[in-house]
C-alpha cells in the first residue's frame, strides 16, 4: 500500500474530530439536526485550519445514507466515497488551477442543471475560491444567487477580502481561527501516540510552535523529523531537522542586544551559523520569539507563556519588544532578496544595539567630561578644513558657532561624527541655520531616521547653548554646496549607493551614515 502523510490519515472524519472549531461545529449540527441547511457556504480561515476537511465533513452530512445528520455514519457507501473523493454527485474544485469561465461553466454551471445521479445533494466545494477570475466569479453569481434546491455549495478561502460582496453576501460565512499552541500540542501527542512514536514534550512544543497555528502543517513538520530522527523524537532533534534556533539562543540574544553588548550578539550570529542555521531562519525565528514575549506579556494564559517568558517580556518592556519588532519585519523581508543575508542580519542586530537617539555610548571606562562651555560664544573654533568652510553667504559667526556645536555634538555623541563630517552652515536667518550635510545619501538616510525628531532637537538644543540663545533652530540640506572637494570616502560610497541601494544600507546606521575608508 503506498505511504500516506500523516495529515491525510489523520484528516477530522466527523464535526466531532474537527479540533478546535467548536463555534462552527455546534452552530453546523444544530442547523443540520433541525433541517435549515442553506444553499451556500463560505469557510475562511488561515492555511491548515481544517476548511476542506469541514467541508468534506458536511457533504458526508447530507449525503449519507441514514438521511440528513450531524453526525454521518462513516460506514455506508456515500460515506465512503466522500472521503476517497468518488462520489459523482460531491464536486471538488481546485479554483487555483481551475480559474477560469470555462472551468466555472462546464465544472458547475452546466452540472448544477441536472438532478443528483445517487446522493441526495449535488455539492460543489470550491476550495481557494478566490483565485477565481473576475468572469469566473460572474458565471458562478447567477447560480449561486438562485441555485435548484438540490444544489449546495461550500466556498473555502484563505483571503476572504479577494472574494466579491455580491458572492459573499449570499452565502452563510464561517470564520476557522487558528490553532492555539496547547490545542496543537494535544493534537501531537494524539498522533504520536496513535504511532507509536516516542517523543519528549519539549519537542512537540517546538513543532507546534513552528506550525503558527496550522494543523496540517504541525503534521507535515512531525512527519518530516520522525522520517530523519531514529529512536525518540528530542527537542534538539527537533530544532536541527527544521533548521530552528532554540529559545534559549534567542532569548540570549534579545537579552545582550537590550544591554547594547554588540560583540556577544555578533558572537551569538556566527556560532548559530555555524552549526548551519540560515541567516534568514535566525531572523524569522527572533522575529517570531519577539510576537511570542508579545503575548507572554499581555495575554499570558491563553499564549501557554511560561513564567520565564513572562519575566523575559516584563524585562524587556512593551517599548522596546514593540521596536525590535519593526525593525526586524523590515529586515525579514531585505534578507529575503540578498546575496549575503549574513551581512544584513548582523547589521539589524548590530543596530538595535545602539541607542535610537543620541546616548552616552555604554562602557566600562566613563568617557571625559565635556568641556565648559565658553564664556565668549563667538570665539572661532579650530580652522576647518576646506571641505567645512562656510559660502560666502553664510555669517562667519554662525559658521563658528556651527563649528563648535559639531564639536560638542560628537564628543559627546560619537556616531553622530560620520553624519555631521563635512558638513557646513549654507545661510543663516531669523534663527533658522541653513546646514549642508556632505551628501545628499547621508541625508536621506538622515530624514528615514525613526528617530528623525528626537535627533534633531539634541541638535537644536547644542546650538541654542553655544550661541547663548533660546529659540535657534538647524535646518538640514542635501549636500554640502559651500565649496572643496567631496572626501573620497564619500565618492565612492555615493558611487556604490548609485549602484545598488544593498550596499547603502549594508554600511549605514542611523546615527553613522558613511563608514571612514580605512
Amino acid at each position: 500500500m503506498a505511504h500516506q502523510a500523516l495529515y491525510r490519515r489523520y484528516r477530522s472524519r466527523t464535526f466531532e474530530e474537527l479540533v478546535g472549531q467548536d463555534h462552527i461545529t455546534r452552530t453546523l449540527q444544530s442547523a443540520i439536526g433541525s433541517g435549515k441547511v442553506a444553499h451556500a457556504y463560505l469557510f475562511t480561515g488561515p492555511r491548515g485550519s481544517g476548511k476542506t476537511s469541514a467541508a468534506r465533513i458536511l457533504a458526508k452530512c447530507l449525503c449519507c445514507e441514514n438521511g440528513v445528520t450531524p453526525t454521518p455514519c462513516l460506514e455506508c457507501r456515500f460515506c465512503k466515497e466522500i472521503a476517497a473523493g468518488n462520489l459523482p454527485d460531491v464536486t471538488e474544485m481546485d479554483a487555483a488551477s481551475e480559474s477560469g469561465v470555462d472551468q466555472v461553466r462546464a465544472h458547475i454551471v452546466a452540472q448544477s442543471n441536472y438532478a443528483p445521479m445517487e446522493a441526495r445533494y449535488r455539492i460543489f466545494i470550491i476550495d481557494e475560491v478566490h483565485d477565481l477570475s473576475q468572469k469566473g466569479f460572474d458565471a458562478l453569481l447567477k447560480t449561486i444567487e438562485e441555485p435548484p434546491p438540490h444544489v449546495v455549495f461550500i466556498l473555502a478561502t484563505t483571503e476572504l477580502h479577494k472574494v466579491p460582496i455580491t458572492i459573499r453576501s449570499r452565502c452563510q460565512k464561517y470564520e476557522f481561527r487558528r490553532g492555539t499552541l496547547q490545542q496543537i500540542e494535544r493534537r501531537l501527542r494524539f498522533v504520536c501516540e496513535q504511532e507509536g512514536i516516542e517523543f519528549d514534550e519539549d519537542a512537540l512544543r517546538a513543532i507546534a510552535r513552528m506550525s503558527d497555528g496550522g494543523y496540517r502543517d504541525a503534521l507535515t513538520l512531525l512527519e518530516q523529523v520522525h522520517l530523519t530522527v531514529s529512536g525518540k523524537l528530542t527537542r534538539d532533534a527537533v530544532l536541527t531537522q527544521l533548521g530552528l534556533v532554540s529559545e534559549e539562543s534567542l532569548d540570549e540574544v534579545l537579552r545582550r542586544i537590550a544591554k547594547g553588548d554588540a560583540q556577544p550578539v555578533l558572537e551569538q550570529v556566527a556560532a548559530l551559523i555555524q552549526q548551519g542555521k540560515e541567516p534568514k531562519a535566525i531572523i524569522e525565528s527572533l522575529a517570531l520569539r519577539l510576537n511570542e514575549l508579545t503575548r507572554a506579556l499581555y495575554i499570558p494564559a491563553e499564549a501557554g507563556a511560561t513564567d520565564q517568558e513572562v519575566a523575559l517580556a516584563t524585562e524587556l518592556g512593551a517599548d522596546r519588544i514593540l521596536q525590535y519588532q519593526e525593525a526586524l519585519v523590515h529586515s525579514v523581508r531585505d534578507v529575503r532578496d540578498v546575496t549575503l543575508p549574513r551581512v544584513w542580519v548582523e547589521l539589524a542586530l548590530l543596530r538595535l544595539t545602539q541607542p535610537d537617539a543620541p546616548t552616552l555610548p555604554a562602557s566600562a571606562t566613563p568617557n571625559p567630561t565635556p568641556a565648559p562651555a565658553q564664556k565668549k560664544v563667538d570665539t572661532p573654533a579650530p580652522p576647518a578644513p576646506a571641505k567645512a568652510s562656510a559660502p560666502a553667504g553664510a555669517p562667519s559667526g554662525v559658521a563658528a558657532h556651527w563649528q563648535e556645536a559639531m564639536r560638542r555634538l560628537v564628543e559627546k555623541y560619537p556616531k553622530m561624527k560620520q553624519t555631521l563630517q563635512g558638513s557646513a552652515v549654507q545661510s543663516a536667518a531669523e534663527k533658522k541655520i541653513v546646514v549642508g550635510l556632505a551628501t545628499r545619501f547621508v541625508y536621506d538616510r538622515l530624514q528615514r531616521s525613526s528617530q528623525l525628531r528626537r535627533i534633531m532637537e539634541t541638535v537644536n538644543e547644542t546650538v541654542c547653548e553655544v550661541i547663548g540663545e533660546e529659540g535657534w533652530r538647524v535646518e538640514f540640506t542635501p549636500g554640502n554646496n559651500g565649496g572643496g572637494a567631496k572626501p573620497k570616502a564619500t565618492r565612492k560610497v555615493e558611487s556604490d549607493a548609485v549602484e545598488g541601494e544593498e550596499l547603502a544600507n549594508a554600511v549605514v546606521d542611523v546615527m553613522g551614515a558613511i563608514p571612514e575608508e580605512s
